[in-house]
């Protein structure tokens, strides 16, 4: 049963099962019931169906999809405060941020090229080319695919190549966004790969990604969420997302 902290009602399958200072017991129980949500669980973790309008799950939620054999090599989590639980997603889609917010870690530069973008149903995919160089030599080069699966899950696919492909690995990171209170988020990433080899290099991603998502939460809290921003050309992922999101 389902137990109330303040009052003890308690409601099972059924509805209202017990009023504990209710002095005729005698008499039936007001017939009240729960609101139900329905939830699956997948890639080892609980998803809640929510929609605003009370529609039933629209397609069937496949988080990893054909990488479902993959090995789990860890998470990061982040709490974040931000005007909009859409925002934390939304950076994905945000190009023009990358320039500003991501363009180095210490003395390691970052490019970054928006290659693709596209609306697939509940699904919008976003495609970017990565850098990272350190005085003109390319230590990592990554193919970054997120795919939002709604609004609460992203399957991020990043293919690396390190040292001018010395190394190369193929990651997928489970990106998932849970509205906390109104202004509150919780972030989770999720990583899994092909063969516990790439460990090593799992662990360094871990690390770089945290790194760049730190930096989206310092700046989430004081951002001002627009629902008609200015764009401008360079702009059409962003709009993109967010004609998908609405």
């Amino acid at each position: 049963n389902i137990k109330c902290p303040f009052h003890g009602w308690e409601f099972g399958d059924e509805g209202l099962v017990k009023i504990p200072y209710r002095e005729d017991k005698s008499k039936k129980l007001p017939q009240i019931k729960l609101a139900g949500y329905q939830v699956c669980e997948k890639a080892d973790t609980i998803f809640l169906w929510h929609h605003a309008d009370g529609l039933a799950p629209q397609w069937e939620l496949d988080p990893l999809g054909a990488d479902r054999h993959f090995y789990f090599y860890g998470r990061t989590l982040h709490l974040t405060r931000c005007s909009h639980c859409m925002e934390p997603q939304e950076n994905q889609a945000d190009y023009g941020h990358f320039f500003q917010v991501h363009k180095s870690q210490g003395l390691v530069q970052i490019g970054w090229t928006m290659r693709d973008y596209r609306i697939d149903g509940h699904q919008a995919v976003f495609t970017v080319d990565a850098e990272y160089k350190l005085f003109g030599i390319k230590l990592i080069q990554a193919e970054i695919v997120s795919a939002m699966q709604g609004p609460g899950l992203t399957r991020v696919t990043t293919v690396s190549s390190y040292l001018y492909g010395l190394i190369k690995s193929r990651m997928v990171t489970l990106a998932m966004v849970t509205p906390i209170t109104a202004f509150q988020q919780h972030l989770a990433f999720h990583h899994y790969g092909r063969s516990l080899l790439n460990f090593p290099i799992a662990h360094l991603f871990q690390i770089l990604v945290s790194i760049e998502v730190e930096k989206d939460m310092s700046l989430m809290a004081t951002k001002q969420y627009r629902l008609k921003p200015k764009y401008i050309k360079e702009e059409q992922a962003l709009i993109a997302y967010r004609n998908f999101y609405e």
